[in-house]
């Protein structure tokens, strides 16, 4: 039979290791010196397009465009105003 023990254990020290930020950072100060080759077979709408859409979706959730849009509801739609 197999008897399982709980066991508490708790982290004693932690040993940092800056080896894999190193090599993230280098990984993208390569990619920022190969940009310009591939960026120059994509069309530049679609690329427009993209951070378009990239903004548009970004303004969801976004506090300062909910606040603007509460200036163009009416009062009495607002949610804080049915308190």
């Amino acid at each position: 039979m197999l008897f399982l023990a709980s066991v508490s254990s708790s982290i004693v020290s932690v040993k940092e290791t800056r080896l894999t930020s190193l090599a993230a950072y280098i990984l993208i100060g390569l990619s920022a010196f190969m940009l310009p080759i591939p960026l120059q077979y994509i069309p530049k709408p679609v690329l427009y397009g993209l951070f378009l859409y990239i903004a548009a979706t970004s303004l969801d959730g976004n506090q300062m465009v909910d606040r603007m849009a509460l200036l163009l509801k009416e009062q009495v739609s607002r949610k804080d105003a049915m308190v």
